[in-house]
């Protein structure tokens, strides 16, 4: 992480600047939602530097027992009039920030972890899981993603192709892993 100097999330790509890059180019190459399937998906965002993911395992129980917390941490829980997006980190503790922007909050949140050392722990959104919020998951290690609203396309896609489980609050179908459900295991 030392070696980052920049993270900058665009709507279609993300571009990384690195310290002391030894390639002439000071970019890597783009990673956009194309990306995923060109790199072969999984973990091979680079098509060759491999990013882990924490295994972690829980039951749908746990599910909802963190959905619940998380719903009472939420500025909304406190004063519904407020319209602000709430993301959190579980990892043993409560990360937790809000923003108006879902991009900014998911930001917050990995600038947290990684000041903090923390990698892995259950990403949580009110936002709608999107390419850049599931990405920022991913930098962060978090193999599970539980967004209380739908998920965008471009979050289905960047979550099944990078390994990570979807799991979102879907109306009238209440929760709905949308893929990678080997980490939800049965009660």
């Amino acid at each position: 992480l030392n070696d980052v100097a920049q993270v900058i999330i665009g709507e279609n790509e993300i571009h990384v600047k690195i310290n002391n890059l030894t390639h002439t180019s000071q970019q890597l190459p783009r990673l956009t939602p194309a990306a995923l399937g060109e790199c072969g998906g999984g973990n091979d965002m680079t098509c060759g530097s491999k990013c882990a993911l924490a295994e972690i395992k829980l039951t749908l129980n746990e599910v909802k027992a963190l959905i619940s917390k998380f719903n009472a941490l939420t500025l909304s829980s406190i004063e519904r009039s407020l319209a602000v997006h709430s993301a959190a980190l579980f990892n043993g503790e409560w990360l937790i920030s809000h923003d108006v922007s879902r991009h900014s909050l998911a930001l917050k949140i990995v600038g947290k972890a990684i000041r903090r050392g923390l990698r892995g722990g259950v990403f949580l959104t009110t936002g709608r899981a999107s390419f850049d919020i599931v990405f920022s998951a991913f930098v962060i290690g978090a193999p599970i993603i539980i967004s209380l609203k739908g998920p965008l396309y471009s979050g289905v896609t960047a979550a099944c192709g990078l390994g990570i489980t979807l799991i979102s609050i879907v109306k009238g179908r209440g929760v709905t892993i949308m893929c990678n459900e080997q980490r939800i295991i049965s009660s």
